[in-house]
C-alpha cells in the first residue's frame, strides 16, 4: 500500500506580476512514508498538470520559474506525486494577476523592467498602436549606433539584451525605438553586467 503525499499548501510566489516576464513559485509536501516527491503545476487552471518538477526529499520545497503568457487573472495550483506514483489532491489556488502597463496611452511605449542586470534576463517592450499592422522595433546605443531590430504585429516585443548576432550587449544605456501604426516613440533601457 502506497499512501499519497499530503496535498501541498497554497503555492507561494509573486501575485501581482508583469505578463511575459519570469517569476519563481514554490511548493512543498510531506509524504507519509518519507518518499521523495515531485510537484505537478497547473498554471492555466484547466485541471491538468502542465509541468512536473524533479523529485525532492519529503517536506522539502521545490521552486519553478513560470512566465505568465497574457494579461489576465490566473489561479495556479499544484499537486504532489511520490516516487512510486502516489498522487495527492490539488492545493488551494494562488491568485495571480498579470498586467502590463494598462494605463499606457495610445501611441506610447514602455519597457519593463528598464534595467537588465544579468545575462539571460529579458524585458518586455510594450506599446499601444492605434491600428493593426506591423510595428518595427530598433535598439540603438546611446550614441545612435543600431545594435538590434525586430518587428511584431502584437503590442509586445520581448528583448533579451543581445545584439543582432546573439551576443550579450555591453553595459550601458540604450534606446528602444518603436515605429508602427499610430505609434512612434522611444524608451530608455539600461544594461549592467
Amino acid at each position: 500500500l502506497n499512501p499519497p503525499p499530503d496535498p501541498p499548501g497554497t503555492p507561494t510566489g509573486p501575485t501581482a506580476v508583469t505578463a511575459w516576464l519570469p517569476y519563481d513559485y514554490t511548493a512543498s509536501s510531506t509524504d507519509p512514508k518519507g518518499d521523495r516527491v515531485g510537484f505537478g503545476w497547473d498554471w492555466d487552471g484547466d485541471g491538468k498538470v502542465d509541468v512536473w518538477t524533479g523529485l525532492v526529499a519529503s517536506g522539502t520545497s521545490a521552486s519553478l520559474s513560470h512566465v505568465w503568457p497574457a494579461v489576465k487573472r490566473y489561479l495556479p495550483r499544484v499537486k504532489a506525486k511520490d516516487e512510486y506514483g502516489g498522487e495527492s489532491d490539488w492545493s488551494s489556488p494562488l491568485e495571480v494577476t498579470a498586467e502590463f502597463l494598462a494605463s499606457l496611452p495610445a501611441g506610447a511605449v514602455a519597457v519593463a523592467p528598464n534595467l537588465l542586470d544579468r545575462s539571460g534576463m529579458t524585458c518586455a517592450v510594450g506599446f499601444h498602436p492605434t491600428s493593426s499592422g506591423s510595428t518595427q522595433i530598433k535598439v540603438f546605443t546611446i550614441s545612435g549606433r543600431p545594435v538590434r531590430q525586430g518587428s511584431t504585429t502584437d503590442s509586445l516585443w520581448v528583448f533579451d539584451g543581445k545584439d543582432g548576432g546573439g551576443n550579450d550587449l555591453a553595459a550601458g544605456v540604450y534606446w528602444i525605438v518603436v515605429n508602427g501604426p499610430g505609434v512612434s516613440a522611444k524608451a530608455r533601457l539600461m544594461i549592467t553586467r
